[in-house]
């Protein structure tokens, strides 16, 4: 048995036992934990699957359990994201069958989306039944998830023969070994680290994330106040040391629109508090940013925190010419980076070096002046109403971008699906003062602009907490008096 597979089978054995023995809040944690960090299934002829298949298949037979022993709770939230995502399922498989090019790799995926909705219900449910304090368990699978990532994210940095052997083995799987070849290739170490992915951007999304639910923990619960800052600390740690430019334009960028609501609000207790979590936000980027210059990162923290202070810049190997849809798989120019510099592509993002005007993407060398997902945008205006489906129909890039892919895969008719649940959601949190969730939500959307966010089962336990939500219960800790 693959070491893959036997540490699946432990960690369900686990599930299984306290869920048996009726620890509910340890079982559900495990279960969040095991949705992040898990690694894939391995099979013996080579082929690997997400391990998500079987965490939705455990969290099913936990309900089946639920359904025979006591009373199951029906939450309404639950509910209403259950419909509207296979609404958009729907259309994704008629777009599928009518406009696409059905492979059985697409197939796959298109049960991979619909067993993520599956997850993360159950996990809404799970948590609902047993009456769990979803603070307390989200706080202990951030804290885990946190520990995690730091002990592989270290050996990566510190021995990459181990660190290579560890990803390759454990969370490299079903083509996604562009990022670790690129850096085997072209750069001999992990200058970035990966933690229990496949890839930085998608530790960066993750990191984002858990800061923002954090950062939400710093201004409400001041008991808590140094546990709560190392917690924030160490997740924004892991975005930077993945040199994740999503991780540091988003971190401002939800605390600008935070300290906006918060000021809508009047509520100015919790404003000062938001504004110190900027200085720590502050001091943590120059921490982080010396030991890295220590270690011999230096050139590549200047080149990812300036290159991040331009949107345009830092997102235009996806979106650049996106509208204009001038790409073409054979037409490519030359593009000279910043003095003449050298782009060395590291799977989704890139670093620096001196020499030659070229860049290399995914290992392979190609020169380009628009970004990768301009194709896709071009099949989707061909596509218009319920798009192709979740495939490739001309060899274009399906990818790097949740609402490109969206379009691509189910049209405008599956986009407003989307936006109409999650719109709502958003403002129902606003209008309840469920900030916290509304923040996560937000938080989880900035992600969906570098990965398709709604199809990683990596976000299941973070979108299941923000559904999870009690209509009399505030968020605001009312002992703060704001």
């Amino acid at each position: 048995m693959a070491i893959n597979n036997f540490i699946i089978v432990f960690v369900v054995l686990i599930i299984a036992y306290f869920n048996i023995k009726k620890e509910y809040e340890k079982s559900v944690c495990i279960l969040g934990v095991s949705y992040v960090c898990l690694p894939a299934i391995k099979t013996g002829n080579g082929i690997a699957l997400n391990s998500s298949y079987l965490l939705t298949l455990v969290c099913v037979m936990m309900i089946l359990h639920i359904i025979v022993n006591k009373k199951i709770y029906i939450d309404k939230t639950a509910i209403q994201y259950f419909v509207a995502m296979n609404m958009g399922l729907a259309v994704i498989g008629i777009a599928l069958l009518v406009n696409g090019n059905p492979k059985w790799g697409d197939i796959i995926h298109f049960a991979g989306m619909e067993q993520y909705i599956v997850g993360v219900y159950s996990l809404v449910t799970l948590i609902k039944t047993h009456r769990l304090n979803k603070r307390v368990v989200f706080r202990k699978i951030i804290t885990s998830v946190i520990i995690l990532n730091y002990i592989i994210g270290m050996i990566q940095l510190f021995n990459w023969n181990l660190g290579e052997k560890i990803t390759r083995q454990l969370y490299v799987y079903g083509g996604k070994d562009a990022p670790i070849n690129t850096m085997k290739n072209e750069v001999g170490r992990f200058t970035r680290i990966f933690g229990t992915f496949y890839s930085p951007t998608v530790l960066g999304v993750m990191s984002l994330i858990m800061l923002t639910f954090m950062a939400y923990e710093l201004i409400s619960d001041e008991e808590k106040f140094a546990q709560n800052a190392i917690l924030y600390i160490a997740s924004l740690g892991l975005g930077l040391l993945a040199f994740s430019k999503l991780t540091i334009i988003g971190v401002f960028l939800t605390w600008i629109l935070e300290f906006v609501l918060l000021l809508m609000k009047r509520k100015i207790q919790f404003i000062r508090k938001h504004v110190r979590t900027l200085g720590i936000t502050i001091l943590t980027f120059l921490v982080i940013g010396t030991l890295q210059c220590m270690i011999g990162l230096g050139p590549y923290v200047g080149y990812y925190y300036f290159k991040a202070t331009n949107i345009k810049v830092a997102l235009g190997s996806r979106y650049e010419n996106l509208i204009e849809g001038n790409y073409t798989e054979n037409t490519w120019e030359t593009e000279k980076g910043d003095n003449g510099q050298k782009e060395i592509d590291q799977g989704e993002e890139k670093e620096i070096d001196q020499g030659e005007e070229k860049e290399i993407d995914q290992g392979e060398e190609k020169e380009r002046h628009t970004g990768n997902l301009s194709d896709t945008f071009e099949i989707f205006k061909e596509h218009l109403f319920i798009g192709v489906g979740p495939g490739q129909v001309r060899n274009e890039f399906v990818g790097d971008s949740e609402y490109i892919t969206l379009l691509h895969n189910g049209g405008v008719m599956c986009f407003v699906i989307y936006a109409v649940f999650y719109g709502g959601l958003i403002m129902g949190y606003y209008l309840q003062e469920k900030y916290q969730e509304l923040f996560i939500l937000v938080t989880i959307g900035i992600g969906g602009i570098s990965m398709m966010i709604f199809s990683y089962s990596c976000i299941i336990p973070f979108l299941s907490f923000c559904i999870c939500v009690d209509k009399e219960e505030k968020i605001l800790n009312e002992r703060n008096n704001c």
